[in-house]
């Protein structure tokens, strides 16, 4: 399966909270369909908004990185796209989850 990597260096300062030096990442499957769109910074690095996408292009989950490590709310859908969920995280750990019932 061939994967590829987009990478695009964004040169403009206080473009949301992405900082200076930042590479805008973008994960396509072989079949040409986006998986990942994110952020990283230094090279490596997980920053700023992440949001990843199922097979059949719906998305899946949503939230924010820093210094690698999710941090803040993510949200997560269903296959409609609705939300399902909240997961609190603070330095990369799980300190809350509250389910949305359908």
């Amino acid at each position: 399966m061939r994967r590829i990597f987009l990478l695009t260096a964004l040169a403009l300062i206080g473009c949301g909270q992405v900082e200076q030096g930042t590479l805008a990442v973008e994960y396509y499957e072989g079949s040409g369909q986006l998986k990942v769109s994110g952020y990283i910074l230094d090279g490596s690095v997980r920053t700023g908004l992440w949001t990843f996408w199922r097979e059949d292009g719906t998305k899946e989950r949503e939230g924010e990185y820093k210094d690698g490590l999710q941090e803040g709310t993510w949200t997560r859908f269903n296959e409609r796209e609705e939300v399902t969920g909240y997961i609190d995280f603070h330095l990369g750990k799980e300190v809350s989850r509250i389910v949305v019932c359908e």
